[in-house]
This record gives C-alpha cells, structure tokens and sequence, in this order.
C-alpha cells in the first residue's frame, strides 16, 4: 500500500511494469556500452605504456587478463588488440615496420627465457612457462600479420646467448618458426652442424640429470631426426623443393653423432658411465617404429644402411694378425650393451640375406675396422634366425675366390669371420675347427687338371 502511494505520488498516477522492464533494459545497455568504452580506453592507455617485453610474454596469460579486465569470452581477441596496437604505437614511434619490432622484442624474450633457464638444455618449471605464453602470444601476432618468421630467424642468430635446440625445437613443432627456415638464415655451415651436434649431445647427456622421461626424449630425438632424414635422404616420390646445403648440413650432423656414440663406446669398458648413457639415448634414432608416417621407408633403409656402412668401416686400426687373439672379446655376450643394441636397431629395416649382402659389399671395397665387423657377424648370427646357412655360403663364397684368384685376403676374411662364428657355440655355428676340417668345403673350388 505504501509502495504504491509512493509511486503515484512521484508521477502523478501508476508505473505499469511494462515501463518498469523498459527502463530497466535502457540500463543494462548502458552499463554494457560504458563496459565497452572502459575496455577500449584501458587498451589505448596500455598500449602507449606498457613494456613491449612483458606484454609479450604475459598477454596469453590470465594474469594479463585479470590486469585489463577482460572477461573470459573476449579476452583473447582483447589481447591480441593490445599488443598489434602496442606493437603498432612502437613501431611508429621508432620507425620500424611492425614485423621486424615484433621479430626483435621475441628473440629478446626468448634470449631472457635462456638466460633464466641458466645452464638447462631442457626447459622446465617458471621458464617453460613463459616459454609456452610467448609463443601463444607470437602464433596470435601470427594470425594478425604483425609477425614475420623470416626475420624472426635472423633476429635470433643475433642473440648473445645461443639460442637451445629445445626451443628450436618447440618453435618448429608449434608451426612458428621451422628448423629448415631457422639455419637457412644463417649462412656458416660448419657452425650450424656444431650447434646442432653440441645441442644434441646436451640433450642425451641431461636425461640422467633431469626429470625427462625416456619415451618424452625419444620423441624429441626422433623428431629432429625425422626432419634430418627428409632433407638428408630425399626421394624423388616426396613433394617439396630439398635444400643441398640443409642436405649437407643433416648429414654431417648424423655422422658426427654417430661418431660420438661409437668414441664413446670404444672409450668407456663400465656399462653404467654417465657418457655411456648420455651415447646410449641417442640409440633413439634408430627405432623404426618412431618414423612411421614421418619418414618414406626408402629413405630410412637408405639411413640405415649408410649408418651401417659407417659402423663397419668407423676408424680402422687393427689388421687382421691383431684382430686375432683379441676375437673371443667380441663375442656377442661380451659385445658391449650399447654397441649390440645399434646392429640390432640396424638390422631391423632388412632381411638376413640383405644384411650379409651389404656386409660382403663392404669387406670387398673397404678398410674396415675388425672388431665392429666380427662383433657385428657374432650378434647378427645370435639374433637373426637364418642367418647362420647365409655366413656358410658366404664363407664358401670367399674361399672361392681366394683359391680361384689367389687372393690371401679374402681366405684370412674367410678364417677371421669362420672363427668368430665358432665362438658362439655349437648352437649357432658349427666349431671353427669342425668348419675347417669339414669336407667339400673348399675342396671343389681348387682348379681341377687338365687333360694330360
């Protein structure tokens, strides 16, 4: 009763609540344009005042936009408009076009993410964070045509601090900035193949320092290496325009890490050192299940066999009289972890007869290094089944042609790889001397005589 005296006291007569909802309407869509306006004033003051190096690293974030206000279903598109306005403001100001300020204020992020980082290959914690809102912030730059990788890539070979293969990495792997574009910018070939050597042997050697999974390491390893193997062994049957100098680079990179896991092994005789585990991860590479779909089976067979080749032929020392007594060392249980684990990574792409095939090949036109060549003969035999009858005739193979040719070498090839298959046991192989002695195993390659 006294609420509708009130109300007919102020207007004279009754509010109908058709007047009562409109009024209240009329307010709601000015509080939501005052919002509006609020918001659009709070970007401009930001964008003449905000430190560009922060903003960049904090404008995908939820603390930026606690900071402007920004509701949850317009934040993003809010603050992408704060930093091309900022970036917009800057540039002007300094007479730069936008996607070069962009490209610098990032590598200067990244530069002070590696420095916080301090001596960490791999990034964790505060600084991964960081890392992840900045390049959720450069892919939004992206979207608006304020960020150009090409010039990005120049800017961070400008860095004072090397920039990491982790990042490089993550910026490859986020659609950024990819691996091929990054060192195309950088014209020392040398230099471009020891960084990405040094980071790799960083990467292998922080795993037994770090939290790293072994499966989230492979994947890292693998997916470099897939992108090594694109440029260094393209086929014909792949789409894309392949770089000879990217080519070159990737193979020497391959080669040289393959070199460090083999000094590696040759250097430490204690199966659980620091660096022999650090060589062990880079075994990752060899798994053949980790390519699919990312690499053409030809090529990987292409990369296994020439990493094979390698192997066999890696800093030849020892002649066959020194290989000699040194044999039952290299025997398959004595065979070091690491090394017996690459042949059978390596066999895995071929059948038995191929790999015999490529071993006769390479006995026949290189210098080889004996003890990775009967090591690898003892493991192939122990486990490839099959195997055992290719190396019978593959030795017969041999001795014809030392007899036929009156080749010494290839009868003391013959002999050497007779008896390290012996030293497997019977089992495997028939003795060395029960071999030797066997009949029709020579006999019918002498020279028969002629007519008298």
């Amino acid at each position: 009763m006294l609420e509708r005296e009130e109300k007919e006291g102020r207007g004279g007569a009754k509010m109908t609540l058709s007047v009562l909802l409109a009024g209240r309407s009329k307010k709601q869509r000015h509080g939501r344009r005052n919002g509006q306006r609020l918001q659009e004033k709070a970007l401009r003051v930001l964008s003449c005042h905000q430190n560009l190096d922060e903003l960049l690293r904090e404008v995908g974030s939820s603390v930026c936009k606690e900071v402007l206000l920004i509701p949850d279903n317009s934040g993003r598109e809010s603050s992408e408009l704060l930093l091309v306005s900022a970036l917009q403001d800057q540039a002007t100001a300094l007479g730069l076009p936008v996607g070069i300020l962009s490209a610098r204020t990032a590598a200067r992020n990244l530069e002070k993410i590696s420095a916080e980082s301090g001596q960490a290959t791999l990034l964790k914690g505060e600084p991964r964070e960081k890392l992840s809102c900045l390049l959720n912030t450069l892919k939004d730059l992206a979207s608006q045509n304020a960020f150009s990788p090409s010039l990005f890539a120049q800017e961070m070979w400008k860095m004072q601090s090397p920039l990491t293969l982790d990042m490089a990495w993550h910026l490859h792997r986020e659609g950024l900035l990819s691996l091929d574009e990054l060192l195309e910018n950088n014209p020392d070939t040398s230099a471009l193949v020891d960084w990405l050597c040094r980071g790799l042997c960083l990467l292998c050697s922080e795993t037994e320092s770090s939290s790293l999974d072994s499966e989230h390491l492979g994947s890292l390893l693998t997916g470099l290496a897939s992108v090594f193997l694109r440029h260094g062994f393209p086929k014909t049957s792949e789409p894309g325009k392949k770089s000879p100098r990217l080519s070159k680079i990737y193979c020497a990179v391959l080669g040289r890490m393959l070199a460090w896991l083999l000094d590696s092994v040759a250097k430490e005789k204690q199966e659980g050192s620091s660096s022999l585990k650090a060589a062990k991860s880079w075994l990752h590479v060899f798994t053949v299940s980790a390519y699919q779909g990312l690499v053409l089976p030809e090529a990987l067979q292409d990369f296994f066999s020439q990493t094979l080749t390698q192997v066999l032929t890696y800093n030849p020392q020892l002649k066959v009289s020194d290989a000699i007594p040194l044999q039952r060392e290299w025997s398959f249980a004595r065979t070091n972890a690491v090394l017996a684990l690459l042949y059978r990574k390596l066999f895995v792409p071929f059948k038995p007869e191929e790999l015999v095939r490529h071993l006769q090949h390479v006995l026949e036109t290189s210098e080889v290094n004996w003890h990775h060549v009967l090591s690898c003969v003892s493991t192939l035999l122990v486990c490839q089944s099959g195997a055992a009858p290719l190396i019978k005739d593959f030795l017969s193979h041999l001795l014809k042609k030392g007899f036929e040719d009156y080749d010494l070498e290839s009868m003391m090839t013959a002999f050497l790889i007779a008896r390290q298959a012996g030293l497997e046991g019977p089992a495997v192989f028939m003795p060395y001397a029960e071999w030797f002695k066997a009949p029709c195993v020579y006999c019918e390659c002498l020279p028969r005589p002629g007519p008298a």
